[in-house]
């Protein structure tokens, strides 16, 4: 599924319509080999006793040896991870479990020296909301105070109607500014992208589909 996502995002296409043009994918991912971009999806789903930071950290290690460039690490997601020191942590609250577990992929990404991007669930009190702050985050505020860089992703009826999305800065670790950014949004193809790109005219819209007033973000 990471795969087709990816080719989706490349291409632009819904899946049926990848299905139906194969050479067109060919085509996309060749783009990406040109340009000199390389994608690797490691697949772990299969590990019953869970993925560590330490797994990820040796991948990399043995991924650099004959020579790759690894520039980023995407893990989907963090929640679904076992933090490195079980021990205890067996038989703790969840929220120290995942409190152990961002400040050890921090250390990896410290001694890695690259950047690692993951995803994080919302509370129950965030479902309902249009707009998410840190105090939605799920379960342990440990992932607020060890995150460089925190964004919300969201949306309200008029704006998924709209294929839009606002990407709000809940935390940067070397600014104050907590702007929220209006993208379009096509998750059928896996699009998200400045307005302007697709369409020069389009203006944001607020909970009711109507237009929205907001200052621009660069």
């Amino acid at each position: 599924r990471v795969r087709q996502r990816l080719d989706q995002a490349w291409t632009g296409m819904k899946v049926p319509a990848m299905i139906a043009n194969p050479k067109t994918v060919v085509h996309a991912r060749q783009k990406v080999r040109d340009a000199g971009g390389t994608v690797w999806v490691k697949d772990w789903s299969y590990n019953d006793g869970g993925t560590t930071p330490s797994d990820g950290k040796a991948l990399v290690k043995q991924m650099r040896s004959p020579g790759h460039t690894i520039d980023m690490v995407v893990i989907d997601y963090l929640e679904l991870m076992s933090p490195n020191r079980t021990g205890n942590f067996s038989r703790r609250e969840m929220r120290h479990v995942f409190g152990q577990q961002i400040k050890e992929i921090r250390a990896v990404a410290v001694g890695l020296g690259v950047p690692i991007c993951t995803a994080w669930q919302i509370n129950r009190a965030g479902m309902s909301l249009d707009t998410v702050t840190m105090e939605h985050v799920s379960e342990c505020y440990d992932i607020n105070k060890h995150a460089d860089i925190i964004l919300g992703l969201n949306q309200s009826d008029g704006e998924a109607d709209n294929n839009q999305m606002r990407i709000g800065v809940l935390k940067q670790r070397n600014g104050t500014a907590r702007p929220q950014i209006h993208v379009k949004s096509d998750l059928d193809r896996c699009q998200i992208r400045a307005l302007e790109e697709e369409e020069p005219d389009a203006a944001p819209v607020d909970a009711t589909g109507e237009d929205a007033e907001v200052q621009g973000v660069q």
